[in-house]
Parts: C-alpha cells; structure tokens; sequence
C-alpha cells in the first residue's frame, strides 16, 4: 500500500510523525519514520510491535502496522486529533476532582490493557496522553521507548537513562534498565496523578534543573498532596504508585 505525505504532525529525538492519507483514500494516518535502527534491534523491534498491533483499546493509540525503508523504521497508526495533557492542564488551570478521576481511570484502563501484553511504555508523562477531539477519551500515545520484557518481568539492556526526568522512578534514574518494569510505569502514573490535582509534579524544583530532580527523585520523601486537593482513596492511591521501592507499589 502507498501512502501520501500531507504535513509534519511532530518530531523528537526517536524520529518525526507524518500526517499521511493512504492512496484512493481520504482517510488521514500517523505515519513514524524513526531515525536510523539498530540491525540489532529489529528482532526486538518486530515483536514489541506485533504485541502494540494486538492491542485494541479506546485509550491506546492503535498501532495498524510496520515495515523498514533505507534501515529506517517506519509505523502506521492511526491519526489521532486532539490537544495533548500538558496543554489542556496548562489552559485548564484548576481540574475538577470529577475530571481527574476520568482521566485517571481511562489512563489506567489503557495501561491495564499494555501491561496485559507485557509492554512498558517508560516515557509516560502529560505530553504523551491525548485527549480526541472527537471522543473527549484520553488517548497514549509515542511508545517511542517501549519495552517488551521477559519473563522475569524485566527489561533486558544495558545500563542508560532512559525517559522523561520528572516522571521518571528512581530505577531509571539509577540508570539500570534491567530493573526497569511494569512498576515504573506505574511511578509515572502516579506523578502524573499528583501533577492534576495539585498543580505540579511532586519533585518540582524552582528551576528545571534536572540534577535536582534526579536528587530529590533519589533521595528525598515524596511530599504528601494537599490534604484539600483530594480525597483520602485518591490520596492513597496516588501514596502507593509514588513508593521509592518497586516492590511496594
């Protein structure tokens, strides 16, 4: 099948997303052409994006399919039109509990449905969830940094800091990926939790100085939330994804 390039939607440091129209069709797609891949890397590559195919839900992007042109990986997915999370709290200001709690829950429903793939996504922050235009649901989205693990529940690579600095759980931060897993998802999550209701991520320094962040992520108490910025069930469940050690949350 051919595809027709329309305008640039985004790009980063995993490679740039095309808006694109299949051609005798005025259907629209998310069209990513990485930059260049590893041959290393392709085995991997080609099952994490066989299981992120199967995985069919309103609050994850849907991943239509792949192929390889001048070593470059290039992924077919479906266009999805909208403002993402960051922008809206930005515009939104003061999030009603009754918005939080929705979009908590369709965040955590769309997880649900990766971590049942055993897929971590590890780069999960505001500017990655979307909310459709057309739907309202929030949708993920740039699982540019996924990982499929084993069966040990773990990723296998090498040592490197891998995400986005104030979302990321203090294994990532040590910077040894093979303790990385499903939990640090799940730490995310809950900085993400925290940053709706309270305004700001809990680790937020007066600067955004990322030796900072790494240092208080690492080394000091996650602080409680306001006790008028949500209830005590929200609270706890934001108290648990945010524990320093894995095997606790």
């Amino acid at each position: 099948e051919s595809y027709m390039v329309l305008s640039t939607a985004g790009s980063g440091g995993m490679g740039t997303v095309y808006v694109a129209s299949k051609e005798g069709s005025d259907d629209k797609y998310a069209l990513k052409i990485c930059n260049n891949s590893n041959e290393s890397r392709k085995d991997r590559e080609a099952v994490i994006l066989e299981k992120l195919v199967s995985v069919k839900h309103p609050n994850i992007v849907r991943f239509l399919g792949s192929s390889y042109l001048d070593k470059r990986l290039i992924i077919l997915m479906e266009l999805v039109q909208g403002v993402s999370l960051d922008l809206w709290l930005q515009h939104k200001g003061i999030v009603s509990l009754q918005d939080a709690k929705t979009i908590m829950l369709q965040f955590a429903d769309g997880m649900s449905a990766v971590h049942s793939h055993k897929i971590a996504h590890r780069d999960l922050k505001p500017s990655n969830l979307m909310i459709d235009d057309v739907t309202g649901n929030i949708v993920i989205v740039d699982f540019g940094l996924s990982k499929e693990l084993n069966a040990n529940m773990t990723v296998t690579s090498a040592k490197s800091v891998i995400g986005t600095a104030m979302y990321m759980s203090p294994e990532q931060l040590e910077g040894i990926t093979s303790a990385v897993d499903l939990r640090s998802d799940v730490w995310a999550m809950g900085i993400i939790c925290y940053e709706i209701v309270a305004g700001n991520t809990p680790f937020q320094p007066p600067s955004l100085d990322e030796s900072r962040i790494f240092t208080a992520i690492l080394s000091k108490p996650v602080p409680e939330l306001p006790a008028d910025a949500a209830p005590a069930p929200f609270q706890l469940v934001v108290r648990k994804a945010l524990e320093k050690k894995q095997e606790d949350r």
